[in-house]
């Protein structure tokens, strides 16, 4: 299914809570496609990044250091947002980015 809508560009018309769900739900089953699931993140759009609420990030955040998923240009995309949504954290979605950080790698001092 994922390669289906990669193929067929499907995912640049996903909504940002869509993709971050989907993540979530393959994290939860240890999701074997590691490829197919870099491959599914490489491939949302500017826009898609543009129009992501600090809830979506903290989902993909967490998810993507569940599946240990450090795919470089998904981060600095992450941080390009968060850096415009940072005032809209709650204190629950800070926490759940900062946790998923650590479990990609990121001590304190990094994030």
């Amino acid at each position: 299914a994922m390669e289906y809508l990669l193929s067929t560009g499907t995912i640049t018309k996903l909504a940002g809570h869509t993709i971050s769900a989907m993540l979530l739900s393959l994290s939860q089953i240890r999701f074997t496609y590691y490829q197919t699931t870099k491959k599914f993140l490489l491939g949302i759009s500017e826009e898609q990044w543009g129009q992501l609420d600090a809830a979506t990030i903290a989902t993909l955040v967490q998810s993507m250091g569940k599946l240990s998923l450090r795919i470089p240009a998904v981060l600095v995309n992450l941080g390009e947002r968060l850096v415009v949504v940072y005032k809209l954290l709650q204190p629950v979605d800070l926490a759940v980015i900062l946790a998923g950080l650590q479990a990609l790698g990121y001590n304190d001092e990094a994030v």
